[in-house]
């Protein structure tokens, strides 16, 4: 399954999370991109979205409730555990996309 990962992040902790989901995913068909180098059209080309917020209104389908994820302070560094937290939120997303 052809995967985009978009993310925006302020302090580095989402583009982690961005990270560690990507190489949950088959790296051949995964791409990541920050918000503000992805563009309307090169969306089209992927199976699987997966972005901070919503494209429902766009005609996006949620397959999985949202998640989030803690860190320490505002700065981070992510609070112990949630990289795993996020490998296996990641692996939930691959068989309800099946």
């Amino acid at each position: 399954m052809k995967t985009l990962i978009i993310y925006d992040s302020k302090f580095g902790n989402t583009k982690v999370v961005a990270h560690t989901i990507m190489k949950a995913l088959p790296s051949s068909l995964t791409k990541i991109l920050s918000v503000n180098k992805t563009s309307i059209s090169s969306l089209k080309s992927f199976s699987l979205l997966i972005v901070a917020q919503s494209l429902k209104n766009k005609g996006g389908k949620l397959i999985a409730p949202p998640e989030g994820f803690i860190v320490t302070s505002k700065d981070g560094p992510l609070k112990k555990g949630e990289i795993e937290r996020v490998s296996k939120w990641t692996k939930k997303l691959i068989s309800l996309n099946q």
